[in-house]
């Protein structure tokens, strides 16, 4: 079984875009240079046979869309806004609307209102008011209790009491303890069964990792729902402003303005067309990693290349405090005051995957208490990771996989998880500076992305390709925090 927490081997571009491949996050390189190099390899391709390729896939993904829309339109008699972009990748979007169903339609241990209210939660963790409206009209189409939108002071303690685990799955999962998951077994009127608790911790995890997709593809709200949380033109902009997300070491090449930020940007993914068609034995060999590729170090402790994999984008408020990241128009549904900080590797041990990783011991206890999910989730997991056209921008027979893979596993670093089997220096040669700020900001912040954001982060990508990085973005955020709260549910039932 293929995990969520990829191995080393394959990319997946056996499947066809239909059902199994589809266009890697990074898939942006000039298609002139990559026909040169195949050219030099004695299996060169015109352009108009580059041209007629990617149109062939173009044709074969439309149909494929139309399948799934159509798919969306039979559950729930429409295609919601967000689904239209997932669409760009259908056999996603296929994988994203039957993990949905199974976790807010099925049958399962807590009732429809009450999943319905816990995705309220979670999207209010990111202020996305989007999902917090369209779970809203679920919520009261399904018999909610309408005075229960005036926040958690209106619903049951045992609701509520969901409130600042919600929290830590949002913001700091590194944080959860076992006594987290005691308080809210512990025997009593307000007691969570470990059965309606992984349900309820799969589904904050599932929407935090929505907000990561409607924040950074700018949903923008459904005509036909109401506004159940009253937001303003200006409280959105003030959303948007609270916090600052930008490349590391940068400051001096930002000088130039405009200009000078978007010539870095195509000298990067220049560069990064260029390490993909390398052998990646060659290229590591050659390389000890460093911000952008430099250094010779092959002796670098192993800790210290995974704390390095990390730099390349910070987070600031921009002013007052915590109160600047604090949620402004959806804090009646958050009941915590818990806000994102990085991981501190001096402060934190890593969590490390060979201890407790997905495809064992995660899969195996929501097999247990969610038995409907764990496959979806995994088959989710491995699809996102998996997905590949072998396509690059306008080029094509481009094999992605370490790009894909140095994403992953940098959202992963950011939440504090280590795969001793992965080379932490790959992270830094194959993820451009521009790249990593926004991907940051998608996978912890995505309350603070803009259009300015999205155009921004690439000179080359496709807005496809734009995409399918925010895909793995989501996907590896929802496995690392999932892994945490999974791990504390352990720890408690063991102890």
């Amino acid at each position: 079984r293929r995990s969520g927490s990829p191995s080393e081997g394959g990319d997946g571009s056996g499947g066809d875009a239909s059902g199994g491949g589809a266009g890697a996050g990074g898939e942006a390189k000039g298609a002139e240079e990559a026909t040169g190099e195949l050219e030099a390899k004695g299996g060169g391709r015109r352009e108009s046979d580059v041209a007629e390729t990617l149109d062939a896939l173009n044709r074969r993904l439309a149909v494929a869309a139309t399948e799934a829309f159509q798919r969306a339109f039979v559950l729930r008699g429409r295609v919601t806004h967000l689904q239209w972009v997932l669409g760009m990748h259908p056999s996603y979007l296929a994988c994203h609307l039957e993990t949905a169903a199974c976790l807010t339609a099925d049958d399962g241990p807590i009732p429809l209102t009450w999943r319905h209210y816990i995705a309220m939660m979670a999207a209010a963790r990111h202020d996305c008011v989007y999902l917090i409206n369209e779970q809203a009209e679920r919520f009261l189409a399904a018999g909610g209790d309408a005075t229960w939108l005036g926040g958690l002071t209106a619903v049951p303690n045992k609701l509520a009491n969901l409130a600042q685990l919600n929290a830590l799955i949002a913001h700091q999962p590194w944080l959860i303890e076992r006594e987290h998951i005691a308080a809210l077994v512990k025997p009593g009127a307000d007691a969570w069964s470990v059965t309606e608790l992984v349900h309820a911790i799969v589904l904050m995890a599932s929407f935090h990792s929505h907000c990561t997709l409607v924040g950074t593809t700018g949903i923008v709200a459904e005509l036909d729902v109401p506004d159940h949380v009253a937001e303003s033109e200006a409280e959105r902009k003030a959303a948007a402003a609270r916090v600052s997300v930008h490349a590391e070491g940068g400051e001096a090449e930002l000088e130039g303005g405009i200009t000078g930020r978007y010539a870095r940007v195509v000298c990067e993914e220049d560069d990064l067309k260029k390490l993909l068609l390398t052998p990646l034995d060659k290229l590591m060999g050659e390389t000890g990693g460093g911000d952008g590729g430099g250094g010779d170090d092959e002796d670098e402790d192993d800790e210290d290349v995974f704390a390095s994999a990390g730099v390349g984008a910070r987070i600031e408020a921009r002013a007052g405090g915590d109160d600047a990241v604090a949620p402004l128009r959806s804090s009646k549904f958050c009941g915590h005051p818990l806000v994102y900080r990085d991981f501190d590797t001096h402060s934190f041990a890593p969590f490390r995957t060979q201890d407790y990783c997905w495809e064992d011991q995660g899969f195996s206890l929501v097999s247990r208490y969610f038995p409907q999910a764990a496959p979806r989730l995994d088959k989710q997991f491995s699809h996102t990771y998996e997905l590949t056209y072998r396509t690059l921008s306008d080029s094509t027979d481009v094999d992605t996989e370490p790009f894909r893979r140095a994403v992953w596993y940098y959202v992963h670093r950011l939440f504090g998880i280590c795969n001793d089997e992965y080379d932490y220096r790959q992270v830094n040669v194959f993820v451009p500076r521009a790249v990593k700020a926004f991907v940051k900001r998608a996978a912890c912040v995505p309350e603070a992305t803009t259009r300015e954001d999205f155009m921004s982060f690439s000179a080359k990508f496709t807005p496809s390709e734009k995409v399918h990085i925010c895909l793995l973005t989501a996907e590896a955020r929802k496995q690392s925090c999932l892994l945490y709260a999974l791990f504390a549910v352990m720890d408690q039932m063991m102890g």
